[in-house]
């Protein structure tokens, strides 16, 4: 069952997507999520808190559901191959979430989060950008940059395979990384 502030959060992902960021009022918000105006304040400073709380939400989920089922690969490359397939299979199993990180990313709002993250969440990932970055083994000026590059191919892919009616989501997800891959290799 979910908790009230989980249900706001919700409310307001929803309204988000069908009415703009800029377009969703903390009244829509209360008559979507069934909670009063009072309520939604409780757990909300104001309506930034609440979108940006939002954000972190959909973040941790993204977290357990993608980077966790990733395999801890020895090898770079093979983890970030598990992490680019959980990646692209959270957004297609999850295309509300995706939408509104879509979305998100053009929010003034992203410039008070974009490099936080969910405290010790990302550690190992980043730990492993990192040594790799430093070790040589991939050419990218830092890990914000190697991020951006990631999440704009992941995204790319996953509206790919949303619009096209025919594709072979296995082999796409493979040749693409493949392509990723070379762009980021220090060769």
């Amino acid at each position: 069952m979910m908790s009230t502030k989980e249900k706001i959060m919700q409310a307001a992902l929803k309204l988000y997507l069908a009415h703009g960021i800029q377009g969703t009022t903390t009244k829509q918000i209360c008559d979507v999520s069934g909670v009063s105006n009072g309520s939604l304040f409780n757990y909300f400073k104001n309506k930034d808190e609440l979108l940006i709380a939002t954000y972190y939400y959909i973040k941790e989920m993204m977290y357990f559901e993608a980077f966790d089922k990733a395999k801890d690969e020895t090898n770079f490359k093979d983890y970030m191959y598990e992490v680019w397939k959980s990646l692209i299979n959270f957004g297609l199993e999850h295309d509300e979430m995706r939408l509104f990180f879509d979305s998100f990313k053009k929010s003034p709002a992203v410039r008070s989060c974009v490099r936080e993250d969910i405290p010790g969440a990302y550690d190992k990932f980043h730990e492993k950008i990192n040594e790799a970055i430093q070790s040589g083994e991939i050419d990218v000026p830092d890990i914000y940059f190697f991020w951006l590059n990631m999440d704009h191919n992941v995204s790319t892919i996953i509206e790919y395979i949303r619009q096209s009616e025919s594709v072979d989501v296995n082999r796409l997800i493979d040749d693409r990384f493949k392509y990723f891959w070379r762009t980021i290799y220090d060769l």
